[in-house]
């Protein structure tokens, strides 16, 4: 009886101890980010966007252009004698890249040369950077029969016939000009940091400029703000060599560019299309992360969680 009432009380403690129980918690889960780093996402993700919008049209307007070009150049040469008087730049810019052609007669001994600058396309030796000869372009004062006055590109020449005399000597001077129409170049800033402010004498007869400046050059002859470029015509693909210039007669001829590098842009719709991509691809990037930011994934991102 002892031992049974041992045992009674042994397993009554037993049953009255205290249960332990576990208690499973469950992981937290990803906290969402705040409204500051979703802010901090999306000002990159605006910008990128905007720029790939400005792209987009950037590649639509250059793609006008270039078919206006085109258009401009496939259409008979004007007759620039028969046309209005320029007397702004922006009259000039409207006929810019147009095909003209008109009767002159050259001012002489009275010059502006540009440069120095490679010769055009199509000239031995133009594309090798080691053996190129650099040069001038020249540009003659003109009257035409109605009189009125412009400025008349003639080619390029080398550096050497532009300093021993040669071109104002020898140059041929064609009284027929087929050419196209072409307004100041955009200098860059080391250039437009060199041009001197001060202004020649309009009874100077030879000067020389760094950059295609048709508004000066017109004032100083007393010329319309307009020039005209000789291209080549009939077989553009013939190559000449700089030293390849004299007619039999010896008269100076200087290289003339064909109608190709006047079609040509200096950033193509390719490149466009190309940054378009390039801000889109940033754009879905950026839009990924914000996204996986906002929902607190973003320490998982590179875990493939």
């Amino acid at each position: 009886m002892q031992r049974l009432g041992r045992v009674t009380r042994r397993s009554a403690r037993w049953l009255n101890r205290p249960v332990r129980r576990v208690h499973s918690e469950a992981k937290p889960g990803p906290e969402p980010a705040g409204g500051i780093s979703t802010a901090f996402l999306a000002l990159p993700i605006m910008l990128t966007s905007g720029l790939c919008c400005w792209q987009v049209c950037r590649y639509s307007w250059k793609v006008d252009l270039i078919a206006e070009r085109e258009k401009r150049f496939h259409q008979p040469p004007l007759d620039l004698d028969s046309m209005e008087p320029v007397r702004r730049e922006i009259e000039a810019r409207e006929l810019a890249s147009c095909r003209v052609r008109v009767e002159v007669e050259p001012d002489p001994g009275r010059f502006a040369f540009i440069g120095p600058r490679g010769p055009p396309a199509g000239t031995k030796g133009g594309s090798n950077a080691a053996t190129t000869t650099t040069g001038f372009l020249v540009i003659q004062p003109c009257t035409t029969p109605s009189g009125r006055r412009l400025l008349v590109n003639r080619g390029w020449v080398p550096r050497d016939l532009r300093e021993n005399g040669e071109v104002m000597q020898h140059i041929i001077e064609h009284p027929l000009v087929c050419g196209v129409v072409k307004v100041s170049d955009q200098p860059n800033a080391i250039i437009a940091d060199m041009i001197a402010t001060s202004e020649e004498s309009e009874t100077v007869a030879v000067k020389n400029y760094m950059w295609r400046d048709v508004i000066s050059m017109a004032k100083h002859f007393g010329t319309e703000p307009l020039c005209v470029d000789v291209v080549a015509d009939g077989d553009s693909s013939v190559e000449r060599h700089a030293k390849e210039m004299y007619l039999p007669n010896g008269k100076l001829v200087p290289i003339v560019p064909d109608l190709e590098p006047y079609m040509a842009v200096r950033v193509t719709p390719t490149t466009h299309a190309q940054y378009a991509a390039t801000w889109f691809t940033l754009t879905v990037c950026g839009t990924i992360m914000a996204v996986r930011t906002r929902k607190g994934l973003t320490k998982s991102l590179f875990r493939g969680a």
